[in-house]
């Protein structure tokens, strides 16, 4: 103790190389010009040389003219926080890491299973061929083999082609969009006159510019209505809202809502992680809602998941205002 107090002892906080380096002189400076500073977590080597996180305030007292007499700062170690946090997002990085793996290994593993079966039955077939017994069954079930290996493959690709999506981050536009246009393009693209399915579409005109990327909210809006669609085929009076409204805040919000069956609270908690599907194999790869959530949140948006009061799901999507 005697040491510190010793080593502290004429310590200029200003020329001191330690606090020069970190950049924390510069703010004592501009605290003794009067402008008080807080910050958080601020990376600093101490004077023996180790390196660590202090909260460091700084307040400047004034005399009754307004005239800064000194500075009060206020610091506090740390340390073992920051180091604690980083812990965690290490381990929730890993544990995500593990489950995109887990969902990689399961979505190319299925179909590669199915596209080595029905190469085989293909061989099969080939080699009754070359012995003269091959038949008019054969050929059925040569050529239904090399379709299902066509159908699995293609599986492959989408899968891949849908990761690909998710992980690459070109930037994202951010121009002024007309949502009331975009939507009137998406559900012409969908045509729901030709589908089993009551569509009500409740989206005062003109709604707000919104700011954003055209092509990534197209594909936002389009995957979450699809998913609406997917999930009210085959059920009797089958229904599907759209809603829109200005919220506080510079915000627009558009819900989606369907009747279909609802997505359990323990699903919602995943709806969003990659590989996560409530559809069949067929359907889709579980990387769509993964990459809405992605592509909303990178245009200062953001999407969520509840349940309907009269059974069925909402998705939520928000959207900030455009400002000239």
């Amino acid at each position: 103790m005697a040491k510190a107090k010793e080593k502290l002892l004429g310590f200029n906080w200003i020329k001191n190389p330690y606090t020069k380096k970190c950049g924390m002189a510069n703010h004592i400076r501009e605290g003794l010009r009067g402008k008080s500073f807080q910050l958080w977590d601020f990376p600093f080597i101490n004077y023996w040389g180790v390196p660590q996180y202090i909260y460091f305030k700084g307040v400047p007292i004034k005399d009754k003219d307004g005239r800064v007499e000194g500075l009060l700062c206020i610091i506090e170690e740390t340390t073992e926080r920051v180091r604690a946090s980083e812990q965690l997002m290490q381990e929730a990085k890993m544990s995500m890491i593990g489950r995109l793996t887990t969902g990689i290994a399961h979505e190319l593993n299925n179909p590669l299973a199915t596209i080595t079966a029905n190469a085989e039955l293909a061989l099969e077939s080939l080699e009754n061929l070359g012995g003269g017994t091959f038949t008019g069954k054969d050929m059925e079930e040569f050529k239904e083999s090399l379709k299902v290996i066509e159908e699995q493959a293609f599986r492959c690709t989408k899968t891949i082609k849908s990761l690909l999506d998710v992980t690459r981050k070109k930037d994202l536009g951010k121009t002024s969009i007309d949502l009331n246009g975009l939507l009137d393009e998406i559900l012409d693209h969908i045509n729901f006159q030709r589908l089993p399915v009551r569509f009500t579409q409740d989206v005062p005109s003109p709604l707000p510019a919104v700011k954003g990327d055209f092509d990534a909210m197209r594909q936002v809006f389009l995957n979450v209505i699809v998913n609406a669609v997917d999930a009210v085929e085959g059920q009797k009076n089958a229904a599907i809202w759209i809603k829109a409204r200005q919220m506080p805040g510079n915000t627009v919000e558009v819900a989606i809502e369907d009747n279909g069956p609802g997505i359990p609270e323990k699903m919602r908690e995943l709806i969003f992680e990659p590989f996560f599907t409530t559809k069949g194999i067929k359907k889709g790869t579980g990387l769509g809602l993964t990459l809405c959530y992605d592509f909303l949140q990178r245009m200062g948006g953001g999407i969520e998941v509840g349940q309907r009061l009269d059974g069925g799901s909402v998705f939520r999507i928000s959207l900030p205002l455009y400002a000239r």
